[in-house]
């Protein structure tokens, strides 16, 4: 956010390095590496490191992310002067958006074609694809490329001399601008003010450790003068009493606010991993599973109603999940991150996972909280899930993080189908060893079975006798 990508690119090739080639985790951070070198203007290096990418991507299930790739280095051939460079690459990933309902990537794209058809001269295809961009964009209601679309419709009409239409388009253009900008200002100056509020709050801790120091000196000195002071022994112990009382309630307020998420009340994830690390994988007839949720399109939500309607939904989304645990008798809900939230608790059976997974999905839909207009905020979300049991443990993890790993891989599949939606991996037996990187092979080989809200006979489920 600062924009310094030396410093970014640095810790981003210092974790490629920590990892081994053929590892999955890879991916994300090849992916913001070339983001991150095409925003320093190193165009050629990014299109080195998102090619690393075109192969991974080309697996089955990943369509949306590899159209989204193939769009970008066709922007980057393009800004590299490459057009038959670059329209090999858009053509390829237009060819993906037939099977694909993305128009904010799609929106993208046609951007992209759209400034391609304008340098080679083709300003009628160049008008076309700016208007289609245009329509994209306000369906997915994602004013950047709202923007990219009025400007090069803009250019487009200007090259056919159509001016005054040209003119029209970049008033819209102009306003547009303003509205996003005056909006990206106000979100950095809430963000500042939160920052600025964690700041104030980190002081007051530090604070509240020196004090706590200070009275452990105090205290030190007391029990020294009731040696010397033999005859004002009982003064000095109600005083030591007094001062243990004191710092041992100051020591829990202090556990407990590092523990627990400012904002939602819930605990955060570092509280939420000592809990797993206590969490035993499972016995006979009894399952320890992980619920992952992620609110979908959240980011719309800041954008459209404000952050401080934002922070109301992630608050009314946590007292909602509290309800849920204790109704279904599972753990204390946790904030994993942002506007990610995790389940855990032990069940009896597959279908039980499942009932609960639907609960949580309609439960979160039936949410309506209020902007300051009073307006009404839709909320979906998109859950993935997985039990301890059955999941191969690298050397080094604890015994929740394959099942971690594994729901936040369907949470991103739940989202790929539509988002609204979830779906679980549930082992055929204790001992199948499925990867949490590769739960396809697991499938085909029959070790364990994907379920998902499409299942019509949820007893059918392995695992329930």
């Amino acid at each position: 956010e600062p924009r310094t990508h030396d410093v970014a690119i640095g810790h981003y090739e210092t974790a490629l390095s920590a990892l081994p080639a053929d590892d999955g985790r890879r991916m994300p951070i090849l992916y913001n590496l070339g983001l991150t070198l095409r925003g320093a203007g190193r165009n050629e290096d990014a299109r080195d490191v998102f090619g690393q990418l075109v192969e991974p991507l080309s697996a089955p299930g990943l369509e949306i992310r590899l159209a989204s790739l193939l769009s970008v280095l066709g922007s980057i051939e393009l800004e590299l002067g490459n057009l038959d460079a670059a329209e090999r690459f858009l053509a390829r990933s237009d060819a993906l958006h037939d099977d694909l309902d993305n128009p904010g990537e799609h929106a993208a794209l046609l951007i992209e074609w759209s400034e391609l058809a304008r340098r080679r001269g083709d300003i009628d295809a160049a008008i076309e694809h700016a208007r289609e961009a245009l329509a994209e964009a306000e369906r997915a209601e994602f004013t950047p490329s709202i923007r990219g679309a009025l400007r090069n419709l803009a250019n487009a009409l200007a090259a056919a001399g159509r001016f005054e239409e040209a003119v029209d388009i970049q008033g819209r253009y102009v306003s547009v601008s303003d509205d996003f900008w005056r909006a990206q200002m106000k979100s950095r100056l809430e963000d500042a003010e939160a920052r600025y509020g964690n700041e104030r709050q980190a002081r007051e801790l530090a604070e509240l450790r020196q004090a706590s120091q200070e009275q452990d000196f105090t205290l030190r000195r007391e029990r020294l003068r009731q040696q010397l002071l033999l005859g004002l022994g009982i003064a000095a112990l109600s005083i030591a009493v007094a001062a243990f009382i004191w710092q041992r309630r100051n020591t829990r307020r202090l556990r407990r606010l590092s523990r627990t998420d400012p904002l939602t009340g819930l605990a955060n994830r570092r509280q939420a991993s000592e809990w797993l690390d206590r969490l035993e994988p499972g016995e006979p007839g009894r399952w320890s599973v992980l619920w992952l949720l992620d609110l979908d399109h959240f980011k719309r939500i800041n954008d459209s109603h404000g952050h401080d309607a934002g922070d109301r939904a992630l608050q009314d989304v946590a007292a909602l999940l509290e309800r849920l645990a204790e109704r279904h008798g599972l753990y204390r809900p946790a904030r994993w991150g942002g506007e990610e939230f995790l389940l855990f608790g032990r069940i009896g059976s597959p279908r039980q996972a499942m009932n609960i997974a639907e609960d949580l999905r309609a439960a979160i839909t039936g949410l309506r909280p209020r902007d300051r207009m009073n307006d009404a905020i839709e909320l979906t979300a998109s859950i993935g899930f997985s039990p301890l049991t059955g999941l191969h443990r690298p050397s080094g993890q604890a015994d929740w993080e394959p099942a971690m790993l594994a729901a936040d891989q369907l949470l991103y599949r739940a989202k790929q189908r539509g988002r609204n939606c979830w779906m679980g991996l549930w082992p055929d037996r204790v001992d199948a060893r499925i990867a949490a990187h590769d739960i396809e092979a697991a499938i085909r080989e029959g070790r364990g079975r994907l379920l998902d809200d499409r299942d019509e006979d949820r007893t059918a489920a392995p695992g329930t006798t």
